[in-house]
């Protein structure tokens, strides 16, 4: 059985992707810092799989005594702005703590790295262009990267993330927002033209899957970068939000355009990356939608 390590197991996409790796049939550990709830994993995850960070020599002999396989890294602190409260949290999550397990993983003999980035990092579609703090701490993570690539004879596949959605999702995102609005109440957006890929949860976990594949057989000191997104053009928030209250038949005023579009925003991320060879989107909006439902 193939032992796998991951970090960031108890988020949106970590959580629905811990389950499914369990059905491949895959032992999974996973690492988490001192301050992580592990409640929504504790029926999926066995305790002895757990490792908490919280002593740095005891991480790298745990790590050794594993031997994992490969290394899902999904850890990350996200913060749409920064100040003087978050700062050190998306440094120390996003930098700090994610290359002390890095290197961990390396210690113990791993050599295969699916990493996770952020289209946040991708601003006019170009290679590089941060639009927050954030996207600036993942790209640093990307950087750090090289040096196992290069030094280490790593093999890395990186797949950029753009929005996501389905069942269990709750972070405050505006199609949550939304879901929970009651018949007759109003709310105040943007003219909601700004353009999104939105990919469910399944495509999302379906990748993760796909590029595991991929790494099992690519050569050390080799990194590739895909995106998951749809092969066709992205779709408007305003387009999305309709379709959604017609899905769900709520009877709610969406007053676009009440307020003004935030900064920190891609406009259009149209064609950005190269899609993950051997996957594709399935899920289409309306069925993603239908079975949406933020308790499960």
């Amino acid at each position: 059985m193939e032992k796998i390590l991951m970090s960031g197991a108890t988020g949106f996409i970590g959580s629905h992707l811990l389950k499914r790796l369990k059905q491949e049939g895959y032992e999974v550990f996973i690492v988490v810092r001192p301050t992580t709830d592990v409640c929504v994993v504790k029926e999926t995850v066995p305790s002895q799989n757990i490792v908490v960070m919280e002593d740095r020599e005891e991480l790298y002999r745990k790590l050794k005594e594993i031997q994992p396989y490969i290394y899902i890294h999904l850890m990350g602190v996200f913060c749409t702005s920064h100040n003087s409260g978050n700062i050190m949290q998306m440094v120390d999550a996003n930098i700090r703590d994610s290359i002390l397990i890095l290197d961990a993983v390396n210690e113990a003999g791993c050599k295969k790295v699916i990493n996770t980035a952020s289209y946040w990092q991708n601003r006019y579609n170009r290679d590089y262009a941060p639009i927050n703090l954030y996207a600036a701490t993942k790209q640093a993570f990307e950087t750090l990267l090289a040096h196992y690539i290069e030094n280490e004879n790593m093999s890395v596949i990186t797949l950029t993330i753009f929005d996501t959605y389905g069942a269990g999702d709750k972070r405050k995102k505006i199609l949550n927002i939304v879901y929970q609005l009651k018949n007759g109440e109003t709310l105040d957006l943007t003219n909601g033209e700004q353009k999104m890929y939105l990919c469910h949860i399944d495509d999302i976990v379906l990748g993760y899957l796909t590029a595991l594949e991929t790494i099992k057989v690519l050569e050390g000191g080799t990194t590739l970068k895909y995106a998951l997104r749809d092969g066709g053009e992205p779709v408007a928030l305003k387009k999305i939000l309709m379709t959604a209250v017609r899905v769900w038949g709520k009877n709610v005023n969406l007053n676009f355009g009440a307020i003004e579009r935030n900064k920190a925003e891609i406009e259009d991320p149209n064609g950005y990356g190269v899609v993950l060879p051997g996957w594709k989107a399935k899920v289409g909006l309306e069925d993603g939608l239908k079975q949406y439902d933020m308790e499960m």
